[in-house]
């Protein structure tokens, strides 16, 4: 019974119990009267009606009960994955940021080095060197 009854969500369970419990509460009612036919066979039912409205009210308690444990754990799962994602992003900015400072200064550097050889060049031309030595001197493509 239970598998058919997790079917179904633990609210609208819920509310079958307050049908089956205003159905039995119904026939006791019904079978008060002394002039009712089947009045015994009524009353047997609104007892079994509402013996399962206690069942179905429990029932959905408990279901209720393990959808919000479910969720809660759903919902520190996600805690725990939103400050994973959180580190990581931090990381990236860090490494990011530490690349961007080592580009600028390679950048400086190849600057640097660009101005040492244009001015080595300019004095190669006002100094006498060997071709060889010109050829070295050449900025290389």
């Amino acid at each position: 019974m239970g598998a058919l009854l997790d079917l179904f969500p633990a609210w609208l369970n819920g509310l079958s119990a307050w049908a089956f419990l205003v159905l039995g509460g119904a026939a006791l009612v019904y079978g008060l009267f002394p002039l009712a036919p089947y009045r015994a066979l009524v009353q047997i039912g609104g007892a079994a009606a509402i013996g399962y409205a206690c069942y179905l009210a429990g029932y959905s308690g408990a279901q209720a009960a393990c959808e919000a444990g479910r969720l809660a754990a759903e919902n520190a799962a996600l805690k725990r994955d939103a400050t994973i994602a959180e580190e990581v992003q931090q990381r990236s900015e860090a490494s990011l940021a530490k690349s961007q400072m080592d580009l600028a200064s390679l950048q400086e550097e190849r600057d640097a080095l660009a101005t040492k050889y244009a001015s080595a060049v300019r004095r190669a031309g006002d100094c006498v060197l060997g071709d060889d030595l010109r050829r070295s001197l050449r900025r290389p493509e």
